[in-house]
């Protein structure tokens, strides 16, 4: 497996596979919509199996952060809290 990396961006593939298996974003200003909207797109561009948006909850402290799961089967799932 390889990775490429962007800016606040991982996508995970087989080297076999042209089409990315996860997508990672990192979040870091919920506040701001073109942050939510670029997951939506890189989605519809790159077409990963598995998205991961990995969100900085700053209202509920400093190091707090809620994982959602986007797939085919739903759009907006959440997965989990971090802190």
């Amino acid at each position: 497996m390889n990775k490429r990396i962007f800016k606040n961006t991982i996508f995970w593939h087989q080297k076999s596979i042209t089409e990315p298996e996860c997508m990672f974003c990192f979040i870091k200003d919920i506040s701001d919509f073109n942050n939510v909207f670029s997951i939506f797109k890189h989605i519809k561009k790159y077409k990963p199996f598995l998205t991961y948006a990995i969100v900085h909850q700053k209202k509920d402290g400093e190091t707090t952060y809620d994982i959602f799961r986007f797939s085919k089967f739903s759009y907006l799932e959440h997965c989990n809290r971090v802190k």
